[in-house]
């Protein structure tokens, strides 16, 4: 895949993430009863820690899926190939060969 692909799907995905930021944790803090009632075979303690679930919470959590996304799409862009495999690897350790 092109590397301006798999950057162009990272570029995409941040507005989106900025959104969730935006809307979920007030959305969350007006839905959760109604949620509660629409979905009563749901157990009480999904219900407890979503409604403890602060913006700072919700913020890390995203940011962390962001990184994933963003690791990935490096790892894409550069063929899959790690940082080992980028290094000209002179001894023959890194690639497995004997010297």
């Amino acid at each position: 895949m092109c590397p301006a692909v798999t950057f162009g799907l990272l570029a995409a995905w941040a507005p989106y993430d900025v959104a969730e930021l935006a809307a979920v944790p007030g959305w969350q803090r007006r839905c959760v009863s109604a949620l509660r009632e629409r979905f009563p075979g749901v157990p009480e303690a999904v219900w407890r820690r979503l409604g403890s679930v602060d913006a700072r919470e919700f913020a890390v959590a995203v940011g962390m899926m962001g990184a994933i996304a963003a690791a990935a799409s490096v790892g894409e862009g550069t063929h899959r190939r790690g940082v080992p495999e980028q290094v000209p690897d002179r001894t023959g350790v890194l690639s497995g060969a004997r010297p």
